[in-house]
């Protein structure tokens, strides 16, 4: 587990190394775009809880296909297509 939430993250970068992490924390950041996540193949909970979200990129249902628990609470999420949706 990664805890990062409330330290004024921008953009999620250097985490290739972390491919068996199973769950991060990136609450209350300021964060506006999901780049640096899609090696966390094992990742299983991903809290973007109070970020800058406006969209969420396709690739994220399919290339983070442990993912159970997505908290996106708190952002400006428009709408979700359902290729994301996780089942």
């Amino acid at each position: 587990m990664l805890n990062l939430s409330c330290n004024m993250i921008e953009k999620i970068e250097n985490l290739e190394k972390l491919a068996g992490l199973r769950e991060i924390n990136l609450s209350y950041n300021n964060i506006n775009k999901l780049d640096g996540l899609e090696c966390l193949v094992s990742l299983q909970v991903l809290d973007l809880t109070g970020n800058c979200l406006e969209h969420l990129p396709q690739w994220i249902g399919k290339k983070l296909k442990c993912l159970r628990n997505l908290k996106l609470a708190k952002n400006e999420i428009q709408s979700v297509s359902r290729s994301i949706i996780i089942m």
